[in-house]
């Protein structure tokens, strides 16, 4: 899962220790819920295994790590046929790490997932080990697992799969909803979303959502990211922590664990999906406080010569460079965004002896970027802020 704690200047991504020789597990002693199976013990360098993950009944949704030793085993790809969804994150693949995320609505039944490895060498089933980061039942509630690594039991009867692939979200996205999606009639932002569950913000939340969410749990998207998504705000909708749905005076926001962070995971997922095909589910399809559409806009040019505050439902426009001058007060409010003028370099001077105030909230963020439907570095002139410290 991807934790993070506002505030703090990056996202911590949970450490795995060392692989261990261990030998292989007897069918009597895997611990109940979850076990990791392998069709053969002894298969020759240049043969290809199969290695599923077996779950119990009423399991909808899994997040985990297959641990192997990438010296004698390689990563080939997934089952491709009908089953649940399964995305794989290929980024720890070099280092011996195979994370995914598989949920099917209905249960996953016996098998959450199925992969294949090239051997290279023997004794690789002595490092093939499993690693739950979280499980959900069909109606999202989190099922209870011991965060412990899980040996390989040999399985014959367990057969390669006929298709083998490497699926992208996007082979996912054409599968399960295989009409194209409504392009988006207006520009949108990272951290700008609306609606709880709606993380692309295209008014819809469907399929794409859940994938984003799940994408973002495995480490194959960023959680922060400037293109037109909001995962972390409006894609952490669990714990639901109910009644509240983020207001000022919400002291347990949708999102917040008891630990005081927040988690990016598979229990999202599920919560988003059981809202796309209808189920109720707290917070999600909620408004998100405080961000409704804005619905003005209104230029600053020149000197603010009189104290100013701007206001959420506005979206200002800095031609040129906007000076306030000593003396003058700029309020700014939560929420508000100020655009700068690609054409004219728009920007904004705070000058020695003048205020601004400007507090932001996770919520409702104040954004300073440039009136251009695709920003980037450098596309506006600025923030300048001349305080009276000595040189």
């Amino acid at each position: 899962m991807t934790n993070y704690r506002w505030g703090a200047a990056a996202v911590g991504i949970l450490a795995v220790g060392c692989l261990q020789d261990r030998s292989p597990v007897e069918p009597d002693k895997v611990p109940p819920g979850f076990r990791l199976v392998v069709n053969s013990f002894g298969e020759a360098a240049g043969g290809r295994i199969a290695v599923a993950v077996l779950v119990d009944q009423g399991i909808a949704g899994l997040q985990a790590r297959i641990h192997f030793d990438p010296a004698v085993l390689t990563y080939v790809g997934q089952e491709d046929g009908a089953g649940p969804v399964v995305l794989v994150g290929e980024s720890g693949l070099p280092s011996g790490t195979v994370r995914f995320v598989a949920y099917d609505l209905a249960g996953l039944a016996d098998t959450a997932a199925r992969f294949v490895f090239a051997v290279r060498s023997s004794g690789y089933e002595r490092r093939l080990q499993l690693e739950v980061e979280g499980a959900a039942m069909s109606n999202g509630k989190p099922m209870p697992s011991r965060r412990e690594s899980i040996g390989a039991v040999r399985a014959p009867d367990l057969a390669l799969p006929s298709r083998i692939g490497r699926l992208t979200v996007e082979d996912w996205g054409a599968r399960l909803a295989p009409r194209s999606r409504a392009p988006m009639s207006f520009p949108h932002f990272a951290g700008d979303g609306l609606v709880y569950g709606d993380v692309d913000r295209n008014g819809t939340i469907n399929v794409f959502d859940v994938l984003g969410i799940a994408n973002v749990s495995v480490g194959n998207l960023p959680l922060l990211s400037g293109v037109p998504v909001d995962y972390a705000v409006a894609g952490d909708v669990v714990p639901a922590n109910d009644p509240g749905v983020g207001e000022p005076d919400d002291a347990m926001p949708p999102g917040l664990e008891p630990t005081g962070q927040r988690n990016i995971n598979v229990f999202d997922a599920l919560a988003i999906a059981n809202h796309a095909i209808g189920n109720p589910v707290s917070v999600v399809g909620v408004a998100i406080p405080g961000r409704a559409a804005r619905t003005g806009r209104a230029v600053l040019s020149g000197v603010l010569t009189a104290g100013r505050t701007l206001v959420r439902d506005t979206v200002y426009e800095l031609d040129g460079m906007v000076v306030l001058p000593s003396g003058a007060t700029l309020t700014i409010a939560a929420g508000t965004r100020i655009e700068g003028n690609t054409a004219t370099r728009g920007a904004l001077s705070i000058r020695q002896g003048a205020t601004i105030s400007a507090l932001g909230t996770r919520l409702e963020p104040i954004v300073f970027t440039c009136a251009s439907a695709s920003p980037a570095p450098g596309c506006w002139g600025g923030l300048v802020v001349n305080g009276a410290a000595l040189l």
